[in-house]
């Protein structure tokens, strides 16, 4: 979300350093930063790098993906209930396997 935050900051300060006055170019590049920025939203994307989980969220990490409880994959992304309610069966499907 920082990452969403700080590009509506650039799109903002663009706008205000020209005093609302823009170039042609500068236009172009403001109107595809923010269509870039809504389409993030409709898609509920915060644009964020990839990077591995945190030394202190690492181990558990690690331990969900060895038991198939996610793919291992974004770890720092945001969870939606949907994905939420998938890891919560897997985990209990893990106990009732025979």
């Amino acid at each position: 979300m920082d990452n969403f935050l700080r590009a509506l900051k650039v799109v903002q300060n663009t706008i205000l350093a020209n005093k609302g006055e823009l170039t042609m170019s500068q236009y172009t590049e403001l109107l595809s930063k923010i269509k870039e920025l809504e389409e993030a939203l409709k898609t509920k994307q915060a644009i964020v790098p990839a990077r591995k989980a945190s030394n202190m969220h690492n181990a558990a990490w690690e331990w969900l993906r060895n038991k198939g409880i996610t793919d291992g994959t974004h770890p720092q992304n945001f969870l939606t209930r949907e994905q939420f309610a998938t890891m919560l069966k897997r985990y209990h499907d893990s106990f009732n396997k025979n």
